[in-house]
């Protein structure tokens, strides 16, 4: 049975920072949960973590076995959800579209489910079920994406945060943590006219952009430039925060879009320092979200159509080795009397030849299907083979 469970962004981020797996746990947290679960797949953004598998096990049993696994407190239970079979799968495809982000419609969550399911494939946790379940979501990911067209209405915290930063004339600018969300801030930078950018990283990366104004710095060093910049976009997964009260910090915008925060508390009360969560964020752009529902909304006959094809897949999944049977009978007969028509090639005239060939073929399972008709006919079965062979060959 398909089931999750996990935490998302109606929780106020410190609850869900208590639920966040670094990226490189991630593979060792499968090889247990393999353990309990016949298939299962880890989602861990920075507004939900989310734990997907297949078991017999239902419910209170098999989530009280996963908070253990994950050594999740027990008393924050209550703050997580359940989901069956039906809810699993419509929430997947819900979750893909952006339906169920904290900003509707955002394009990162597609990449982030592609990733994941990614990870449990490569580290043996899927098989045919889950394989099948997720290469549907993310088709249905990239077909809502198409034809919605979101794209023209871009939005993303790392594009609210160079907009609201812009916006309050920042010039000077530092990322902290070049990751996905780093990376992007960086993207939306280069469409404004900053003056100088610092990218921090505990180490040097590519960056595919070479200019003055933008410089690599080493994560110890940053403090340095504190001086030197308007606005700080933090974006780490360091698991405690980087940026504290007892830094040479003032009369600075700072965005902390990073789940566990890289903001201490105390850094919210420092005068001439105003910082911007992603909880925050979510209050911002109004009008853009109030768009991108109502475009999303008129095509969620999507979502109905690839969760019809995936129930209809695993309702006939059982046939699956029939099927594999009936192909291989195919090519035997076909073979068979390829290897007639070779023979008789120089022997016979090609055009009566090749259509008693063809005649065979047809009749190989013409005659089968005569058999199979009167048997179940003497055995009381009539009205429904009868039907069968009609919608077969009739």
């Amino acid at each position: 049975m398909i089931q999750s469970i996990g935490v998302d962004h109606r929780l106020p981020i410190d609850i869900r920072e208590k639920f966040s797996i670094v990226n490189k746990r991630i593979e060792r947290y499968l090889d247990i949960l393999n353990e309990i679960a016949e298939e299962s797949v880890i989602l861990s953004t920075c507004n939900r973590t989310e734990i997907y598998f297949i078991s017999d096990e239902k419910s209170e049993d098999i989530r009280d076995n996963i908070f253990e696994i994950m050594n999740w407190d027990k008393s924050l239970k209550r703050y997580s959800f359940y989901k069956g079979e039906d809810e699993t799968i419509e929430h997947l495809m819900r979750l893909v579209c952006g339906f169920d982000s904290l900003i509707k419609g955002e394009d990162q969550i597609l990449s982030q489910v592609k990733k994941a399911y990614e990870k449990s494939l490569n580290n043996g946790s899927l098989s045919s079920e889950f394989s099948r379940l997720f290469k549907k979501v993310i088709a249905c990911g990239k077909e809502f994406r198409k034809s919605t067209e979101l794209y023209k209405i871009p939005i993303s915290y790392s594009s609210i945060s160079v907009k609201e930063s812009i916006k309050r004339n920042c010039k000077r600018f530092m990322i902290i943590g070049y990751g996905e969300v780093g990376k992007l801030s960086f993207k939306y930078l280069l469409a404004t006219n900053f003056e100088k950018l610092y990218i921090v990283a505990r180490e040097e990366c590519e960056i595919d952009y070479f200019d003055e104004k933008v410089e690599f710095i080493n994560f110890k060093e940053r403090e340095n430039y504190y001086n030197d910049i308007d606005c700080i976009i933090s974006a780490t997964s360091a698991p405690h925060t980087v940026i504290k009260r007892n830094e040479d910090l003032k009369d600075k915008l700072i965005f902390d879009l990073a789940v566990p925060r890289d903001v201490d508390d105390n850094v919210y009360d420092i005068e001439g320092i105003e910082v911007f969560n992603i909880d925050r964020l979510d209050k911002m752009d109004h009008e853009n979200q109030i768009k991108r529902e109502e475009i999303m909304e008129n095509y969620y006959y999507i979502l109905e159509k690839y969760i019809e094809e995936f129930n209809n897949w695993k309702s006939t999944k059982d046939l699956i080795p029939y099927i594999i049977d009936i192909k291989n009978r195919k090519k035997e007969i076909v073979d068979k009397r390829h290897r007639s028509f070779v023979n008789k090639l120089e022997t016979k005239d090609i055009i009566d030849y090749s259509y008693t060939l063809m005649d065979s073929v047809a009749n190989a399972y013409i005659n089968r299907a005569i058999e199979v008709l009167k048997e179940e006919y003497l055995e009381g079965n009539r009205e429904e083979c009868i039907r069968i062979i009609k919608k077969i060959f009739i």
